[in-house]
């Protein structure tokens, strides 16, 4: 009889006691991650305004309305048009739009959307920061 490696009992030992010190008591790893995913770049954080554990991760963030027609979505709009956004030398130009989005499925064969945009001038903002010339990244 050939000897038991020690190698052999703990690494199942190991998961073992892995998997009994997890916070997700063997939930799939899909419910686990937080966080970009590792096969991209990380994205720099700007502004924490929440802990984590305070964030409300659904989506949208402002709960649809049902409407006559159909559904409302309240929705921004950001002009991002890399290159041709650039107003100086290293200084590029964006805008930011508000309104909403109505989706209306019994009009015509496919439905239809309709845009209706928030009163006044889109909230215009310029920065100098560029990532090789293309503009602010938005």
């Amino acid at each position: 009889m050939a000897p038991i490696r020690r190698d052999s009992v703990l690494s199942p030992i190991f998961v073992f006691f892995l998997l009994t010190l997890s916070p997700s008591h063997g939930a799939p790893a899909a419910e686990m991650v937080i966080g970009p995913p590792v096969d991209q770049p990380p994205v720099p954080v700007v502004h924490v305004h929440k802990t984590l554990h305070e964030y409300n991760s659904k989506y949208p963030l402002t709960p649809p309305e049902a409407t006559e027609n159909g559904i409302r979505y309240r929705i921004g709009l950001i002009n991002d048009a890399d290159v041709t956004s650039k107003v100086s030398n290293g200084t590029w130009a964006s805008q930011f739009k508000t309104g909403y989005l109505e989706w209306r499925p019994k009009a015509g064969k496919s439905g239809e959307v309709v845009f209706e945009w928030d009163e006044g001038e889109p909230v215009k903002f310029s920065t100098h920061f560029g990532y090789e010339g293309r503009g602010m990244e938005l």
